[in-house]
Parts: structure tokens; sequence; C-alpha cells
């Protein structure tokens, strides 16, 4: 199964730590950084990725998803709020969709939804990651996973079902 992600554009914007977001040209600015980062990690990954932010514009029709290098880029139109787009995009298909956001409500819903949320800040890490690992050539399975052990540490404690299948989308970002 494919990994969609869904991603709170302006909340991933914010997670880089370099402070709070500015109006027009550095907004703009912060918008092209984040696709273009994006877009390397689409490439090395081969996920498709749809991006979320707050517009502005007639209410007349819902927008429609923009590709802009091989990324779907969704401003919102009239009321709709990002939030709000995100929910929608992701109840009409759950499985392998992978929303990422700090946004707590959105988190809640999207998981009342069967959907796997991640946070911003740690999608940010992993991101990051992953671009200097290609550019220092480094694979993964050069480090062994902490995890697996076949030596016994007490009583089972294997996770829910929910619990394992999110791990699992998580653990292939």
């Amino acid at each position: 199964m494919s990994i969609r992600l869904i991603v709170d554009g302006y909340n991933l914007v914010g997670s880089s730590g370099a402070g709070v977001l500015g109006k027009g040209e550095a907004l703009e600015l912060a918008r092209e950084e984040l696709l273009e980062a994006l877009r390397r990690y689409k490439r090395m990954k081969g996920f498709r990725i749809t991006v979320v932010f707050d517009g502005s514009g007639p209410a007349r029709s819902r927008a429609a998803p923009q590709p802009h290098k091989g990324i779907e880029v969704l401003f919102t139109r009239g009321s709709e709020k990002a939030d709000d787009a995100i929910v929608r995009l992701a109840s009409g298909s759950p499985a392998g969709v992978v929303v990422v956001t700090s946004d707590l409500e959105v988190a809640r819903h999207c998981g009342r939804l069967g959907v796997t949320v991640m946070s911003s800040q740690e999608f940010r890490k992993r991101m990051d990651r992953a671009v200097m690992e290609a550019f220092k050539g480094y694979e993964e399975e050069d480090e062994p996973d902490p995890r697996a052990t076949t030596e016994k540490r007490g009583p089972s404690r294997k996770l829910k079902e929910r619990k394992r299948r999110d791990r699992r989308r998580l653990d292939r970002l």
C-alpha cells in the first residue's frame, strides 16, 4: 500500500524554528522553501504529498489541489480553513494516509477516522534526516533496529492492531 501524506503547510513551515511567520515576500519564500524540501523528500520516498495552506478567494466552490513540482498544493477558499480541508481530504480514504500536523484538534479528529497522525516537528526531523542520509549515501539498514531482539523481557506487550499499523506507516517515513 502506498502512503499519501497530507501536510498542514503553515504548521510545518512554523516547525522549522525560523520564528513567527511573516507576511508578503517572507511568507512566500517560506512556502517555496517548504515545497522544495517536500519535493526532494518525495523524490527519495515516492509518496504522494498534498500540502494544504489557508488561503482566500471566492467561496463559490471548494479549492482543488494544484500540481507544483510533483507536489499537490491546495489553498483553501472562502471560509474553509486548512484544518477543515485536511480532515475532509483524510476522511475520503483513510487507508495509507498520514496527516502531518501539530494541531491537536485536527490530530484527534483524524485519529478517530483511523488516519495515522504525525506532529510537524517529528516529520521535519525525519524529512531532514532522510535528506541528510541521501546526501551522505547512508543506508538505514546500516544501523540495527533497537527494537529487534530475541531476548524475552517479561510478559507479552503486543500493541493493538491500530498502533502496530500506525507504527508500520511511520517507520516507512
